[in-house]
């Protein structure tokens, strides 16, 4: 299908008031059972299935602008009492919501809106013909009020009368040229005590003033009431309660003062748009170093020293400009993960409740900012990471309680960042992994003999292998063909670890380990066998000086002592096959990707910088190799990924 910018905005549009329409869904969710929902919440979600309605009409969509037009009119009802809000009602407009991102999928992939909804627009009609409003005594002193209210402030006030809220009618004087501003102000300031039902013009004896009837509804007390020192007021009392009217003349005043300017500096920007800036910035970082090393060659050539003065100046002050710039647009693409956790703890109450486990979730460093292309990469395997701690982790509610714990599972959702890193826990407080068991699969599928002793951290490491499960039968719910290794390949793929804790009863930690951004890193530059190579800094620990001599072996594997600690040490030229192991080597570059690390070996250091990582085309795949880059004279060379190395060396 061929895109125009028209489309790509409805789309990016839609799905943003889809996703406005879930998170308010969960907010009222939240406030059934106390009877207190919201009737602002309601009325955001009706004004977004209108918004919905109107711009798919608008764009030719009828499918989708239907469904909306249907939904819009169920919690029209809904706001109007019509129809009770229960867990069922919340279920279907979910469904709804469902069936609306399913049909802006389509239209994203094949232009056109077609799809199945007459079934559950049945469901939406069985809704209709319920109506559950109830009648509600009240007094002669509302008889004026039934003429000039709408039938939803009319419901409003019966609900409020029905929940024995204080009743009262604020009578506000206002100059014409100001009543819009002082009418806002006060509004604000009535709700944060209660809910204004209706606000009434009336005529005025003062000419050039306006006159202003709020409806207002609260637990407060008239003495108590947010309305003091700064207006002229009338107020009486009405509902169940005898009227109390008179006509002093008070003050209102505001502690605080209500701001009405509201300016949006946001603007919709395509992520492409971004990736694009994003690699000529890069473009320009990489002819900042190649400018710099010319520099550094000619000025030995030049005989004049306030030249070469000049000349280093000017490029001290563009590679300044050159780095505000980079980090500038890099901040663009940054998103705070809250945009990605609000989702999943959405969903997480959904896989919840269909496997009927009660889970809750907290979640910690939300605020964090990651790479927006990371960030979408995420959703999945993150989902899938909550679903077997779920599944697998978290006990039944009657197994829990025979152990002592609340009877409720909980999953924390943790984010940080140290360094050039972003790290990511889900944590469950559920049973932990069988270790024996996971032991006894892999001696089972011959990949380790009873005998063998292997680490913790392999065994755990094991649970990623394609098609490896301890479990007996496969739920609905984690069963479903996609094992943990497709996470550790997402991950992998983002240029990152993911690493697994466990605690028998006391529960499982995912850790992952991600890059800030994937396009520009630092790095350092190295050489062996006179082949150069690149390695992203986020993943090198230390470089330490070594001899051939400090290389022993243990267990027939080379190792150096490093601090009384025995590391593994590994030769690019023996992984990726490029000639014999050295003789004269100098440098051991210590790098590690979570828990592990290894040592490889170099001859020399080049020196460090900025990198632009290319991929190599996406037919060419080859562990432990990131994609290229380019450094001094325009020389490409092969930039390393130590996760990748980590796994080629140390097989699971």
């Amino acid at each position: 299908m061929k895109e125009n910018k028209s489309l790509k905005e409805f789309i990016a549009e839609s799905e943003e008031l889809a996703e406005n329409i879930e998170r308010k869904i969960f907010e009222l969710s939240d406030t059934i059972s106390s009877g207190n929902e919201s009737p602002d919440i309601i009325n955001s979600i009706f004004r977004d299935f209108h918004s919905l309605k109107g711009i798919s009409g608008m764009f030719g969509y009828s499918n989708l602008s239907r469904l909306a037009h249907e939904l819009e009119s169920l919690l029209d009802k809904i706001r109007l009492g019509k129809v009770n809000l229960s867990e069922e009602t919340i279920e279907l407009i979910l469904k709804g919501k469902e069936l609306i991102l399913n049909i802006i999928k389509k239209i994203s992939e094949k232009g056109e809106d077609g799809y199945p909804i007459d079934d559950y627009l049945e469901d939406i009609n069985k809704f209709f013909t319920m109506d559950t409003k109830k009648e509600v005594s009240i007094t002669q002193s509302l008889d004026y009020l039934k003429n000039v209210l709408t039938e939803y402030e009319e419901h409003r006030l019966y609900e409020n009368i029905k929940k024995g809220k204080n009743i009262y009618s604020i009578q506000f004087n206002f100059n014409i040229d100001e009543f819009d501003e002082r009418l806002t102000e006060i509004t604000n300031i009535l709700k944060t005590k209660g809910e204004v039902i209706s606000t009434l013009p009336k005529p005025s004896e003062t000419p050039g003033n306006i006159m202003f009837s709020i409806v207002f509804a609260t637990d407060e007390k008239e003495d108590t009431l947010p309305v003091k020192n700064r207006y002229k007021y009338a107020i009486e009392k009405i509902g169940n309660y005898a009227k109390q009217a008179d006509n002093r003349e008070k003050e209102i005043t505001s502690d605080t003062q209500t701001e009405l300017k509201s300016i949006s500096n946001t603007i919709r920007v395509d992520i492409s748009k971004l990736d694009y800036l994003m690699n000529i910035v890069g473009e320009i970082v990489t002819q900042k170093s190649e400018l710099a090393r010319v520099i550094d060659v000619i000025k030995p050539l030049i005989n004049n020293g306030e030249v070469t003065l000049n000349l280093s100046k000017s490029v001290t002050s563009l590679e300044k400009k050159i780095n505000e710039l980079q980090e500038a647009v890099m901040s663009v693409r940054m998103v705070p993960l809250n945009q990605l956790f609000e989702k999943l703890e959405r969903n997480l109450r959904k896989i919840s409740h269909e496997i009927g486990k009660e889970v809750k979730i907290t979640i910690k460093g939300g605020d964090t900012e990651l790479d927006k292309f990371i960030v979408e990469e995420l959703g999945d395997p993150l989902m899938h990471i909550i679903r077997n701690s779920i599944d697998h982790g978290i006990e039944p509610k009657e197994e829990r309680i025979a152990k002592g714990k609340p009877e409720y599972g909980q999953i924390d959702l943790l984010a940080y960042q140290k360094g050039n890193n972003v790290y990511i826990e889900v944590r469950d407080d559920g049973k932990g992994i069988d270790i024996e068991r996971v032991r006894q699969k892999l001696i089972n599928m011959g990949r380790i003999t009873p005998e063998q002793e292997v680490s913790e951290d392999y065994l755990l490491q094991s649970l990623f292998l394609p098609g490896f499960s301890t479990k007996e039968t496969a739920s609905e719910l984690s069963g479903r063909g996609v094992g943990l290794d497709v996470v550790k390949s997402n991950i992998s793929r983002l240029r990152g670890t993911v690493e697994i804790k466990t605690q028998k009863n006391r529960g499982t930690s995912f850790i992952l380990t991600l890059p800030l951004t994937l396009i520009i890193v630092q790095a350092i530059i190295i050489k062996t066998s006179k082949k150069i190579f690149a390695i992203p800094l986020s993943f090198v620990e230390e470089v330490v000086e070594i001899k051939s001599t400090d290389i022993m072996k243990i267990s027939g594997e080379d190792t150096v002592n490093l601090r009384n600690s025995a590391l593994p040490v590994v030769y690019l030229e023996e992984i990726f096959s490029f000639g014999e192991r050295p003789e004269n080597i100098k440098y051991l570059v210590v790098i590690r990707a979570g828990e592990r690390k290894i040592g490889l070996i170099s001859q020399e250091i080049v020196g460090q910088g900025d990198i632009v990582i290319k991929n190599m085309g996406k037919f060419i795949r080859v562990r432990g190799i990131a994609g290229a880059t380019q450094i001094g004279y325009g020389k490409t060379v092969l930039v390393i990924d130590p996760p990748g190395i980590l796994e080629e060396v140390v097989k699971v």
